[in-house]
């Protein structure tokens, strides 16, 4: 058999998340250490003794749900925020700081 070769172009597939805040890499992480940080010694207790893991599994998961939703919104609300300019990028040709009069003559 021959083969037979084209010379076609290279397709690559590009992913782009484009609804991603700035603490989307983070949400699980901070979710997970919230909840230890409140039920953590809860925890360890029912470990040891074996008292009492089901209120503390409550606990616990009801503190890394409430850190979810909370980094959701305000991831939310900082992803549609527009960063603030400031003037010296806005007035490129001259001082930021000088007065009209200055600028003017």
């Amino acid at each position: 058999m021959s083969e037979v070769s084209a010379n076609t172009p290279e397709f690559r597939v590009v992913v782009r998340r484009t609804g991603r805040g700035p603490l989307a890499p983070y949400r699980f992480a901070v979710a997970i250490s919230f909840a230890l940080l409140i039920a953590g010694r809860d925890l360890l207790a029912a470990a040891e003794h074996g008292v009492g893991v089901d209120d503390a599994l409550l606990r616990a998961g009801v503190a890394g749900l409430f850190a979810w939703v909370v980094l959701g919104v305000v991831n939310s609300i900082l992803r549609q925020a527009t960063p603030v300019r400031s003037p010296a990028v806005a007035d490129p040709a001259g001082d930021a700081d000088a007065p009209a009069e200055r600028t003017a003559a």
